[in-house]
């Protein structure tokens, strides 16, 4: 596990938008693992910034988004359809077609998680996985829980994690209840992982990387023994953090 910790939030938005161009540059056809919230948009806003100056070209990348609402349609603006289109998509030359989220509407629900799990596997997996995490150490909407899922699926979701996304909506009634996410063995399978993860909110989660111990009481433990993983955090995130 590399651990880096920058003096902000900007310092490491744009480490992490490195890794990014990086893998793109590497790769005739790279395939990105995308996550939604305000810990990656700094990383989304600059590789928008380097694909305006002409110093990126994402013209054949492929996208695949770790989760998304039940419930909410794709044009509804707490979708994460919408959050994407808006933060990301409609600013670079990514094409539709490359472009994956699941289906939060999908008349079968465990279809379309069986299929977005397939369409991924069969592609080989993500080469970098951008991962966010939640103040109990959950990542996508793996929640913390005595058993957790390999495979993509419905997730419902902690009250923990409905309230902190409570903030985006007119009340805490309009939060949906359950999502499809990535599971655990697809996250896992990408080539690189990079997690970020900003604020004082988040250095008890980020604790648990002051030793070895996995748990799936704290999801993001098991990245610890994923062979290219880096944790990317604020001074504010690693206060908690004896191994620096």
């Amino acid at each position: 596990m590399n651990i880096k910790v920058f003096k902000d939030y900007d310092e490491a938005s744009f480490y992490c938008a490195d890794l990014v161009a990086s893998t793109i540059n590497k790769n005739s056809h790279p395939i990105l693992g995308l996550a939604t919230g305000s810990s990656p948009l700094g990383v989304y806003q600059e590789i928008i910034r380097r694909y305006q100056k002409k110093q990126l070209d994402l013209a054949n990348v492929t996208t695949f988004n770790l989760d998304e609402y039940v419930g909410l349609p794709r044009t509804h603006e707490q979708s994460y359809n919408y959050f994407m289109r808006k933060n990301f998509f409609d600013h670079v030359n990514i094409k539709e077609e490359n472009i994956n989220l699941p289906d939060g509407l999908a008349e079968d629900l465990q279809e379309e998680c069986r299929q977005y799990s397939q369409k991924l596997l069969a592609m080989g997996g993500t080469d970098i996985q951008i991962l966010g995490i939640g103040t109990k150490g959950h990542i996508a909407f793996n929640e913390a829980n005595s058993k957790l899922q390999a495979h993509c699926h419905v997730e419902i979701l902690d009250q923990c994690t409905v309230m902190d996304n409570s903030r985006f909506f007119k009340c805490k009634e309009d939060v949906p209840l359950s999502a499809i996410t990535l599971g655990m063995m697809e996250i896992f399978c990408s080539k690189k992982i990079v997690i970020l993860a900003f604020g004082r909110s988040k250095a008890k989660a980020i604790a648990s990387f002051n030793d070895d111990q996995i748990t799936t009481e704290v999801p993001v433990t098991f990245m610890k023994t994923h062979p290219d993983a880096t944790l990317i955090l604020d001074q504010e995130a690693a206060a908690e953090l004896n191994v620096v």
